[in-house]
């Protein structure tokens, strides 16, 4: 959870209670990473049913499918549609941006997160200094069998279907 910049996840919990999540096999939760969106929110829903929790994207939406009782508002932002047009694959942009060697590793989020500006640059250095500010009982980073794992299931998830 550590890769959540504390600004927005404070933020959000100044008025609310905020649960951050690792799905299965991810940083520091145990078992094996999901290799579809549904079992993704399969695992989600197991969580929210243990201890009352929603996340966002395409896990939410399989979730609020799944469990529609558990849902009130769903706010979605930066996702895309089962079986979208381009939801099967990273578009190139994300290919080369994601495909590429950080060193530090996280200095992948300047790229992800942030345009090539000094200004904006700047503002990146800044949240992974917040990133990085805690320094005891900060979760692993993933293992090798995260990435490929979660590429499996967004293939899945945005393969071409005849009712998506």
């Amino acid at each position: 959870m550590d890769h959540w910049d504390p600004a927005v996840t404070d933020g959000f919990a100044q008025e609310r209670e905020v649960i951050l999540f690792n799905n299965a096999g991810v940083s520091s939760s145990s078992g094996e990473v999901p290799v579809s969106i549904e079992e993704m929110a399969q695992h989600a829903v197991a969580f929210i049913d243990a201890l009352g929790f929603s996340i966002s994207g395409f896990v939410a939406q399989q979730f609020t499918i799944d469990r529609p009782d558990l849902v009130r508002k769903l706010i979605l932002v930066g996702t895309g549609p089962r079986g979208g047009d381009g939801m099967a694959s990273l578009t190139p942009e994300g290919q080369e941006i994601f495909g590429a060697n950080y060193d530090p590793a996280d200095e992948v989020w300047l790229r992800a997160f942030f345009t090539p500006s000094i200004r904006s640059q700047a503002a990146g250095r800044k949240y992974l200094e917040r990133q990085r500010a805690r320094k005891e009982n900060r979760d692993p980073l993933p293992n090798e069998k995260v990435a490929p794992a979660q590429l499996a299931a967004l293939q899945k998830w945005g393969a071409p279907a005849k009712d998506p």
